[in-house]
């Protein structure tokens, strides 16, 4: 970081410098070089994961989380590995999803179809809050 620019290495000597002035998030004062991950350009934006230290924590180890379709698995140092089975959760969504393709075909052209559409999406709107609520437990 060179001001309000970011310097990215093209090839050795050679640099291409990133106006940051007009992003969308402020970035936090204490966030050095060194605090910077590896862009990532696209066509459209450059994406800049940044690392914060930890804030205000009470010196508890925060816990690194891993999100899956079928688990929810995090690690601390603290209590070792936690397991959370989202399966029932991703079952639900994917049998509801086949339904609901079938009936959306047909739910620009008939009332009934979009009754029935309403009703499919509310079940699994349903279904799906029982389970969450199973995991939250």
């Amino acid at each position: 970081m060179e001001g309000e620019k970011l310097r990215v290495t093209v090839k050795p000597g050679e640099y291409v410098y990133l106006d940051l002035s007009k992003r969308y998030f402020p970035l936090p004062g204490e966030v050095s070089s060194a605090g910077l991950g590896e862009p990532i350009i696209t066509p459209e934006k450059v994406h800049l994961p940044v690392h914060c230290g930890d804030v205000d924590q009470g010196g508890k180890p925060g816990v690194a989380w891993d999100f899956n379709l079928l688990s929810l698995d995090g690690y601390s140092p603290e209590t070792g590995w936690i397991r959370i089975d989202t399966s029932k959760l991703a079952s639900i969504h994917i049998a509801s999803f086949e339904k609901r393709r079938s009936v959306q075909r047909k739910a620009s052209k008939s009332k009934k179809a979009r009754r029935v559409l309403a009703k499919y999406s509310k079940r699994e709107r349903n279904r799906a809050g029982k389970h969450q609520l199973e995991i939250a437990r």
